[in-house]
């Protein structure tokens, strides 16, 4: 089944904290959409929440509380229960999907040595 707005969600947690990354197919985001999305998912998740546009003109969600670019779109309150379910499924998703992982860091200082040592 497709669904749109299409999606994209990462959940990376660290150090006891967990932030939400979501970017949907919208023209910009809507704060009033994010903050109903963190109460949807719970108040350990006010203010970990970060969400992204595709910023195309002919995507699915245009709508905004922002009143000189609401001109000719959708009120934005009414019309968002279905963009809301999306985002939330998505997040829920990534959030399930968290798996243990190790980052790596490496450093060589002769890398470059014609360049003075900048450490």
């Amino acid at each position: 089944m497709i669904v749109a707005p299409r999606v994209k969600a990462l959940a990376l947690t660290a150090g006891g904290e967990t932030v939400v990354m979501l970017k949907i197919d919208a023209i910009f985001a809507y704060e009033g959409m994010l903050f109903d999305l963190e109460q949807r998912l719970g108040a350990e998740y006010a203010g970990k929440i970060l969400l992204a546009t595709s910023h195309s003109h002919s995507a699915w969600a245009q709508f905004t509380g922002h009143g000189p670019l609401s001109s000719a779109r959708a009120a934005p309150r009414c019309r968002l229960p279905p963009f809301l379910d999306t985002l939330e499924d998505a997040a829920r998703s990534a959030l399930a999907a968290r798996q243990p992982a190790k980052l790596g860091v490496f450093m060589t200082s002769t890398f470059d040595s014609d360049q003075p040592d900048h450490r």
